[in-house]
């Protein structure tokens, strides 16, 4: 822990070391502020960090990421701080990046499929009669 110093002082406070709190502090910083970002947790990264809580490993980190294509909003903020281009992305299936399946048919599998016309799209193959409800 750093030693307080009663004579310092800052131009903005961040509170919270998550992904949001990170991008504000180091775009002021760049813009010339005295930046202090606060962190009420032992690490900083909010939800990009696994913990644990009672023996239990939480992995909340993540797993998928969307608006990363050019001139969509994370692509935009990854490009202003310069990470975008150590990125190493893959995109995942359109028509289902992931799988949903429940108890009583766990062998049917509903699509979790990118894009809103898309994402009706697919789960329009398992309920057709529901057109109206998934739209």
């Amino acid at each position: 822990m750093a030693e307080e110093n009663k004579d310092e002082t800052y131009d903005v406070i961040v509170i919270g070391s998550g992904l949001s709190g990170l991008f504000s502090a180091l775009l002021l910083a760049r813009a010339g502020k005295k930046v202090c970002v606060l962190e009420k947790n032992q690490q900083y990264g909010g939800n990009l960090q696994t913990f644990k809580r009672n023996h239990i490993l939480f992995d909340t980190g993540v797993h998928y990421v969307g608006s990363l294509s050019e001139g969509q909003v994370l692509y935009e903020y990854f490009k202003e701080v310069g990470i975008m281009q150590d990125l190493s992305l893959e995109r995942l299936d359109l028509n289902g990046y992931d799988r949903i399946c429940f108890g009583d048919t766990p062998d049917v599998m509903y699509p979790h499929a990118q894009g809103y016309e898309n994402f009706v799209k697919q789960l329009l193959i398992y309920f057709p009669e529901e057109r109206k409800a998934l739209e």
